[in-house]
C-alpha cells in the first residue's frame, strides 16, 4: 500500500493498493466521522466504521482509495518557563508559534 497524505494543509489521504484485500485506517479524534468522504476507484462510497477506524474490504489490486475530510484548526495558549506562547494547530500539527 502506498500512502499519500496531504495533511496538515488539506484533509485528504490517498491509498494506492498493491495486494491488500482489507484496509483499516485509524482516523484522529478531531475528525468528524459524518464529514468524511470516501472514493474507491473514482466512485463515491459510504464509509464503513469500526470505532475510529475506516474499513474498506474486498479491495482489488491497484485500487485507489481517496479519503477526504475537513481539517480542524484551533488555537491553544500556554505558559512555559514564564513565557506566554500561542500555538496554532491544523489537525494535530503545530503550524505557527508566537
Amino acid at each position: 500500500m502506498d500512502i499519500d497524505s496531504y495533511l496538515p494543509f488539506e484533509g485528504k489521504v490517498i491509498l494506492r493498493n498493491k495486494k491488500a484485500k482489507i484496509v483499516s485506517v485509524r482516523m484522529p479524534r478531531w475528525i468528524n466521522k459524518t464529514k468524511v468522504a470516501l472514493q474507491r476507484g473514482g466512485r463515491k462510497e459510504s464509509p464503513t466504521w469500526s470505532g475510529r477506524n475506516l474499513v474498506c474490504t474486498d479491495l482489488a489490486s491497484d485500487e485507489v482509495i481517496t479519503i477526504s475530510f475537513p481539517v480542524q484548526e484551533r488555537i491553544e495558549k500556554a505558559i512555559l518557563y514564564d513565557t506566554r506562547y500561542t500555538f496554532r494547530f491544523r489537525g494535530n500539527t503545530v503550524v505557527n508559534v508566537q
